[in-house]
């Protein structure tokens, strides 16, 4: 059974990748997906998943990925168009002109082609603005840390998503760009970038993520592709216990579900914290 799982979702993901080629065989696509930029992107999850599959993501080491891919995506190489614009822009590009902008394209396909590969890689080492949360999240030590049901978060980001999609058809209007955090990224810093960056980063040392898990549509996205994702944490039943211990110290809600065996599952953002926290080694980063 596992085996043909593993057949099925390379299967899937193969046609994708296929897919994506055909649609983007145009020179500026091309371009794009062979500019540094995407060639670091790949590089980078490559290195994260191997980091998670031989357990080499430690404390120290997480937090120096973290701030590395935080220096190098947000301030050396532009995330622009960001996982955000390339979900909510380019549909009001096209909205409005029947048009969407390579760019927005390309970062769209990258990031769901890193997602089904490595279960949300993207998000979770990639991404500038999760490695900010993050980075806040775990350097505040001596605060009392907050959990939401996925059920709530998700209602919440899902609905958003919902209301964007109306105000896009009726309104011809992006709601996203209201409290779009990827403008710091821009580093033209203004008072309403100031304000959101605050907050987001505020709500970051007593909560894993929150824009991530509460707002952003790029991980409302990637949620559903986690479920053809190639490599993901996996549970080891002849070594578990049962002790909890892992959904005890891992900061996000996906570990109750792959422990229990759910059919939905929260967003595993590939942080390794608990395979860290295991103490029987049953938790493991691999094929389904």
């Amino acid at each position: 059974m596992q085996r043909k799982g593993l057949i099925i979702r390379a299967g899937l993901i193969m046609f994708l990748a296929s897919l994506i080629l055909v649609l983007f065989r145009g020179k500026p696509y091309m371009q794009l997906m062979l500019s540094p930029k995407y060639i670091f992107f790949f590089i980078g999850s490559m290195t994260a998943i191997t980091l998670l599959v031989i357990k080499k993501v430690s404390n120290p080491v997480r937090i120096i990925s973290l701030i590395g891919f935080f220096y190098l995506f947000g301030v050396v190489m532009e995330i622009h168009p960001s996982p955000l614009c390339a979900l909510t822009k380019a549909p009001l590009r096209y909205h409005l002109g029947g048009f969407i902008p390579p760019p927005m394209l390309v970062m769209a396909a990258a990031m769901v082609l890193l997602t089904v590969t490595g279960n949300k890689i993207f998000c979770g080492w990639i991404c500038p603005l999760g490695c900010l949360q993050e980075g806040a999240f775990m350097a505040s030590t001596g605060l009392r840390k907050i959990k939401c049901s996925f059920f709530t978060t998700n209602a919440i980001r899902a609905s958003l998503f919902g209301l964007f999609i109306i105000c896009l058809f009726s309104l011809s209007t992006n709601i996203y760009d209201l409290f779009n955090p990827f403008e710091l990224f821009h580093w033209h810093l203004t008072t309403q970038i100031i304000i959101i960056i605050s907050l987001v980063t505020l709500a970051s040392l007593v909560y894993f993520r929150p824009f991530c898990q509460f707002l952003c549509p790029a991980g409302l996205i990637t949620w559903f592709f986690e479920y053809i994702s190639l490599a993901a944490i996996r549970k080891n039943e002849k070594r578990c216990t049962n002790c909890g211990t892992c959904m005890k110290e891992s900061p996000c809600n996906a570990i109750e579900g792959i422990m229990k065996n759910k059919n939905i599952v929260a967003d595993c953002f590939a942080c390794g914290a608990c395979m860290r926290s295991c103490p029987e080694d049953a938790l493991t980063f691999s094929l389904r």
